[in-house]
């Protein structure tokens, strides 16, 4: 593993250092680092690298961003145009995604993060925090926009463990929530979504507050409840039903199939 200093970074993050763009290496970033305004052209991909404190603010990438058994303390990106940013088998203590001109997609997969804050990105596709995740809080909101985004969008959440979990004023083609978590916190509030699915998930052991969820579309949405014991005290039915078909699923079904 070899430590870098900023401008050692920077040269890779610009495309500068070719031996890094066509062997890649393992790098240690020990001190804070801030990049303000700069292109990255490329692809870049992070295996086996240790990080301080990375901040992108500003900046554009032309490139996809993976990030596979790292470890991280903080990684913010703020006012950025974004493609594609993967992480895997990773441990990133604080992840901070604001004020995005556009985001294809964010994708977190079996990796550790004491802190998620996704905020004020109206231009996105997905934003996926799957399965094997170990999130203790998360914060979302202000996520999409109604004749702003082009893309069909999609939120997943489904991670292993979490404390607190919340989503305020998202807007969504789909939203898919994986669990509820056990002995935890999740609320849903100001969600406009067309299809809302809860899969597997149990609220007798968790704190769950469902508040304003509608459809975005002239005719009703769809809600399916996937191997979900359905508790009307939770759903609060009688507030969802002028805004929603609701579909109770006993067995597994194919996800893609009922939002197709």
């Amino acid at each position: 593993m070899r430590t870098l200093n900023f401008a050692q970074f920077k040269r890779i993050l610009q495309g500068v250092d070719l031996e890094y763009r066509i062997m890649g290496y393992s790098i240690a970033v020990e001190r804070k680092v801030k990049f303000s305004g700069i292109h990255i052209p490329y692809d870049l991909s992070f295996f086996q690298c240790q990080f301080d404190q990375v901040e992108f603010e500003s900046c554009r990438f032309s490139g996809n961003i993976s990030i596979d058994n790292s470890s991280c303390k903080s990684l913010s990106f703020h006012d950025c145009q974004l493609q594609n940013i993967n992480i895997k088998d990773s441990t990133v203590e604080e992840l901070t995604l604001s004020n995005s001109s556009e985001i294809r997609a964010l994708d977190v997969y079996n990796s550790k993060l004491n802190s998620v804050e996704i905020f004020d990105n109206p231009i996105f596709q997905e934003i996926s925090l799957g399965c094997k995740n170990k999130i203790r809080n998360c914060s979302m909101s202000n996520v999409g926009a109604l004749g702003t985004n082009a893309f069909q969008s999609n939120i997943y959440s489904c991670p292993e463990q979490f404390e607190r979990f919340e989503l305020k004023q998202i807007s969504t083609d789909i939203l898919h929530i994986g669990t509820f978590g056990d002995y935890a916190k999740l609320s849903l509030e100001g969600i406009n979504s067309d299809y809302v699915v809860f899969e597997n998930c149990k609220s007798d052991t968790s704190q769950i507050e469902i508040i304003d969820l509608k459809s975005r579309k002239a005719e009703l949405g769809q809600i399916h409840f996937v191997n979900t014991a359905f508790d009307s005290d939770v759903f609060k039915i009688n507030e969802i039903k002028p805004h929603f078909n609701t579909q109770i699923h006993h067995e597994f079904v194919d996800i893609k199939e009922l939002v197709g």
